[in-house]
């Protein structure tokens, strides 16, 4: 039984974006329950915090907010899947067996993984960047 390179990376990528779309729909549809006294009236439902439900975040941007929850899930997933292809690069090349279109596709893998990992690690910086000043 031969196991192809293009079969096991389609197989990874397969399961890495339903994890993502699992935890990304995760996220996104956590219940929000009310936890508001009754007894301070109209008053206290329009407080901010009676509206938000336990463990959820009070702003979309900012520390903790969810839009910067996400991005930095992306990032993470990036920065894994580029870790990954450098390793799936390395046993290409270690199993090249000297030829020398094999040992090109290789290096070439592992450079476009490597340029991969420097923009998720420019972006994650930059996204930073821009939240904290805009706070």
């Amino acid at each position: 039984m031969k196991f192809s390179f293009r079969k096991i990376a389609a197989t990874l990528l397969m399961t890495l974006m339903l994890i993502l779309t699992l935890s990304v729909s995760g996220i996104i549809s956590v219940p929000a329950f009310a936890d508001c006294e009754v007894k301070g009236g109209i008053n206290s439902a329009l407080d901010p915090e009676c509206s938000k439900g336990t463990g959820q975040a009070s702003e979309l941007t900012g520390d903790g907010g969810l839009i910067g929850v996400i991005i930095n899930t992306m990032l993470f997933i990036i920065g894994i899947l580029c870790v990954v292809m450098i390793i799936f690069a390395g046993i290409r090349y270690v199993t090249s067996t000297g030829d020398k279109n094999k040992v090109d596709a290789a290096k070439n893998t592992i450079v476009y993984a490597v340029v991969g990992l420097v923009v998720a690690i420019i972006a994650y910086a930059l996204v930073n960047w821009v939240f904290h000043i805009f706070d």
